[in-house]
């Protein structure tokens, strides 16, 4: 409408990126391999199985880690109460001395793994047992 567009005066919309010829085909390109490698499919399925072995991590962890959620690739670890204090930065710094880069997350002591949509099996497994590794050198 006239009058929306009237009252915008130069400089106020838009942005680094808005527009741009460049980014709008670097989008597209990725809108594509997204659909024609069935990422979101790909998310879900490694989203799932990566769960089923935190959860199996948790269940030998004493009630030391108290959730294990997420959706498709992106998953918390969240830990208890009985966890170490200073846990997060702990667990992350063991992690990364063992070759992954894992961060926490929010106020709560919440470590998020979000693997590349297109991880693979292995991947996730040696992710898998680097955390079991990393949890086991953070609790004394």
């Amino acid at each position: 409408r006239r009058e929306i567009s009237d009252a915008v005066e130069p400089g106020m919309l838009g942005g680094t990126y808005s527009g741009n010829a460049v980014a709008c085909a670097s989008a597209i390109a990725t809108q594509k391999v997204i659909a024609d490698e069935n990422l979101v499919e790909n998310s879900a399925k490694k989203g799932k199985k990566m769960m089923e072995n935190l959860r199996q991590i948790q269940s030998q962890t004493n009630g030391l880690i108290g959730d294990v959620r997420g959706i498709g690739c992106m998953v918390g670890v969240e830990f208890t109460d009985s966890a170490p204090t200073g846990i997060k930065p702990l667990l992350s710094q063991h992690c990364l001395d063992n070759g992954m880069l894992l961060l926490g997350c929010s106020t709560f002591d919440v470590m998020r793994f979000i693997p590349p949509l297109n991880v693979s099996d292995e991947d996730i497994n040696k992710g898998c047992e680097i955390f079991e590794k990393s949890v086991k050198m953070s609790v004394p």
